[in-house]
């Protein structure tokens, strides 16, 4: 596309004016067009956002099963930690009191009401 222009209105660095103008055309219509592309795929569709969900039950169905043993688990290492805790008491208690075991003839409420009577640990 071969315009004509005049000698005079050649820029410093030898670009003519009707070159920097199309120029400078051309960019703003290709901005343009790339921000109208870019500005469609901007959004998710249904789908999409479907399968997403889809995807993140399904993993939350998996990680269930391991969540539930690992609570299991720790309330049993709390129950052995318990047990380990009175048989250390019962032990530092026979050290104390020449080899004997704490005294336990009777079952009590809290209230104070004996449950049963005559019970002991050996």
């Amino acid at each position: 596309m071969g315009y004509f222009v005049p000698v005079h209105t050649r820029h410093k660095c030898g670009m003519n004016t009707v070159s920097r103008i199309r120029k400078r055309v051309d960019s703003s219509l290709l901005f343009r067009k790339r921000k109208i592309a870019t500005a469609h795929h901007a959004a998710f569709t249904l789908i999409e956002l479907l399968v997403v969900i889809a995807i993140i039950a399904i993993l939350v169905a998996m990680l269930l099963p391991v969540l539930v043993k690992a609570k299991q688990r720790a309330w049993t290492a709390g129950c052995l930690n318990n047990l380990k805790q009175l048989e250390v008491c019962w032990h530092l208690y026979a050290l104390d009191n020449h080899d004997l075991l704490p005294p336990n003839n009777s079952v009590m409420f809290i209230g104070g009401a004996v449950f049963g009577a005559g019970i002991s640990w050996s």
